[in-house]
């Protein structure tokens, strides 16, 4: 809101009489109550910012107001009810506030009966309400303390929506540390716990998640939970762990899935405290058990309880995960390498990753872990055969390659397995699947990605990564096309990828040949591709031997060509067509200084082939055009040449007609009548004017739109 931003305009409010102005609002017969949502949201800001002084105003002026934000909480719409809470919420930011709610019991009652609402909305906003009281150590808190109400959903209630409403309540309290004298006086969490063996899976989350926040900050989780145990961070440790095997026990997918959550969010406990209990001795065994390995007898009712891929697949997914945690906190993990052999066994059969949230988590770990592989060939030629399997998708792939990605930062370049990797990648580039050659194309143009990594381009270069990109400018899928474009115009913004472009033939053809031949590409997409990377080399002057003719040579640069792309169907063509006309300027007026310099005669391409494009006349019909993007491009670009152009003026006048004449065609055009058709409200206007004399048959008739 306005006032968040600006809260001084509550002075302004006050001489507008704004709360008079909302009480002539929401008082209209059959008011929208949206109408009324927003007046009593904007009621309650304008006293937050406005104290004391506004709300006692509030009172002895609009009483009225008051009421209808005690009868709005009553409402069968669940928007409103949320708005009067959320304006309580601002009240109680003032003494008066505080004073009028303490009075108001009906309210009082109405809050509390919001906290265990059917609308999810409504009891965020009442537990963020009394949160709000309870860190203001109002008296309000024992005039609508729920604590009893909650516990009593908590332990007896059989209803999904009333336990999940009373989770909230009480995440909401172990969002802030200034709750923990409450949770402790009302052993609120001691009636959690017993949830997380409800067979509710959003329950059990939803628990999972409370413990998470209140594993972060607490000293004392045991004594918070009202558990039994050590009072200490790595007594808290344990008992979560020996928890989590007790869960285990049942033959549930729902308790064993709970379990490894639980272990997952133990680990913000081990963040905080070193602790002996090995957390592995829980994990493996259940890796082990996805995997179809050796029977673990203390895990007999998990491998039980496994009935599909499905139920397989989500709990290696879970175990990869917390694996992953742990060994990002627990740096000895690293150099286990037992453990690195039972985690490695994950990629042996291709039926076990095919899952993509099981490929990812094993490939996560597999990053994490890299550097602490002593041979990292074995890994690369993993990644190699993993990648040759024709039952990968694009996902698969892409996955693949980001994780070599990372991989990049450890390896040596002479590594034993890279070329056989570049062998697979190589055959990823003229693969059957557009998407897949898209992925193997994406992935060098990370390697080019700003800011720059010089051992990623070291290995792009070394490994004439770019050609590879270059032969897929022709591909059959427009898609691949625009990938590759961009690709190429990450590798002119880097020095050294600019460079090697210079030293191949292949790449220098393309550049002064192919390249313009894509501006007459039959997809958009393309073309704008094309046009970013043409406008990166004319802006950094590294369009020499470019093809730019001025006769409509077929694959060229030419005058024709321009103005069909500033006449595009896409407009984000035109823009980019725009954009390019403003580069050929420039580039004009630095060939020009080149050529004063150099006292030479005769004038260069680049100075002739700006005189013939018609820039002026093409600028002012974008400045004209039907798009607001357009518009916008072509006054932006007009305004800026119009400026620079003056200044220099200014210092040493116009010495070149051509563009003196240039500067007077653009100066027609009106800027600031312009600028007035960029704002998008004018676009609103324009749609709802009604041009009465378009509406009636006589000048008698009522205005009455034909909805028919």
């Amino acid at each position: 809101m306005v006032l968040e931003t600006y809260p001084e305009a509550v002075d302004t409010f006050q001489r507008l009489d704004i709360f008079e102005q909302m009480k002539q609002a929401c008082e209209l017969k059959d008011q929208d109550y949206r109408v009324i949502t927003l007046s009593i949201r904007l009621m309650g800001q304008v006293v937050h910012f406005g104290r004391s002084s506004t709300f006692i105003c509030l009172e002895r002026d609009h009483p009225e107001l008051l009421r209808m934000i005690t009868g709005g909480l009553r409402s069968s719409e669940p928007a409103l009810r949320c708005s009067c809470l959320q304006a309580c919420k601002l009240f109680v930011s003032c003494d008066e506030g505080q004073r009028w709610l303490c009075g108001n019991k009906e309210a009082a009652s109405l809050i509390t009966l919001a906290l265990l609402d059917q609308s999810a909305y409504v009891v965020s906003e009442a537990c963020r309400l009394f949160l709000t009281l309870l860190i203001l150590k109002s008296p309000l808190v024992d005039v609508l303390d729920p604590a009893e109400q909650i516990k009593s959903v908590l332990s007896i209630s059989s209803n999904p929506s009333q336990v999940m409403a009373a989770l909230e309540f009480c995440w909401s309290m172990v969002s802030s540390e200034e709750t923990l004298d409450y949770l402790h006086r009302t052993r609120l969490l001691s009636f959690v716990i017993p949830l997380m063996c409800s067979t509710n899976r959003m329950i059990c989350s939803r628990v999972i998640e409370i413990l998470s926040v209140l594993f972060s900050w607490d000293l004392n989780p045991i004594k918070t939970l009202g558990l039994n145990g050590q009072e200490t961070l790595s007594g808290a440790y344990e008992i979560m762990i020996k928890m989590a095997k007790e869960m285990m026990l049942v033959q549930s997918i729902n308790q064993v899935m709970t379990a490894t959550s639980l272990l997952d969010t133990s680990l913000e406990l081990l963040k905080r405290t070193p602790c002996e209990q090995d957390i592995t001795q829980t994990l493996i065994p259940l890796l082990d058990i996805c995997l179809g390995r050796q029977t673990h007898t203390e895990f007999d009712h998990v491998k039980l309880a496994l009935k599909s891929n499905r139920d397989k697949n989500n709990l290696l997914q879970s175990v990869l995960r917390t694996l992953n945690k742990l060994a990002l906190i627990q740096t000895t993990v690293l150099q286990d390498s037992e453990f690195h052999e039972s985690f490695l066994a994950v990629f042996k059969n291709q039926s076990d990753y095919m899952d993509h949230r099981v490929l990812k988590n094993g490939l996560t770990l597999l990053q994490t872990l890299f550097s602490s592989f002593r041979d990292k060939s074995r890994i690369i030629h993993l990644l190699a055969d993993m990648m040759e399997k024709d039952a990968f998708d694009a996902k698969g792939i892409s996955l693949l390659l980001e994780t070599f990605d990372v991989f990049l930062n450890d390896l040596d370049m002479e590594t034993s397995g890279l070329n056989t990797w570049i062998e697979t990648l190589s055959l990823k580039f003229f693969d059957t699947e557009w998407d897949i050659r898209d992925a193997a194309i994406h992935f060098v143009g990370q390697l080019f990605r700003q800011p720059t990594q010089e051992y990623k381009i070291t290995f792009a270069l070394k490994y004439n990564l770019p050609l590879k990109v270059l032969d897929r400018l022709n591909d059959s899928e427009p898609f691949i096309r625009a990938s590759a474009v961009d690709v190429l115009q990450n590798m002119m913004k880097s020095k050294r990828g600019w460079d090697y472009l210079q030293q191949h033939q292949q790449s220098r053809y393309f550049l002064a040949s192919q390249l313009p031949s894509l501006l007459y590409d039959t997809e958009a997409f393309v073309r704008r591709a094309t046009l970013d990377a043409i406008c990166c080399l004319v802006e950094n002057r590294s369009c020499q031997g470019m093809k730019m003719e001025i006769e409509n040579k077929p694959n060229s640069i030419n005058p024709e060509i321009i103005k069909t792309l500033v006449d595009d169907q896409d407009p984000d063509v035109r823009v980019r067509a725009c954009r390019l006309i403003e580069q050929l300027w420039y580039l004009y007026e630095h060939e020009k200084q080149q050529q004063k310099k150099r006292e030479c005669k005769v004038e260069w391409k680049e100075v002739i082939f700006f005189h013939f494009i018609h820039a002026d006349e093409l600028l002012i019909q974008a400045a004209n055009d039907t798009h607001r993007l357009v518009r916008m491009e072509a006054v932006r670009i007009i305004s800026s040449l119009m400026k620079k152009v003056e200044r220099q003026e200014r210092k040493r006048g116009l010495e070149d007609e051509f563009v003196q004449e240039f500067l007077n065609k653009l100066s027609k055009v009106n800027i600031e009548q312009q600028k007035q058709t960029l704002d998008p409200e004018h676009l609103y206007e324009e749609a709802f004017d009604v041009n009465v004399d378009m509406m009636t048959n006589h000048k008698m008739d009522d205005v009455l739109l034909d909805c028919e």
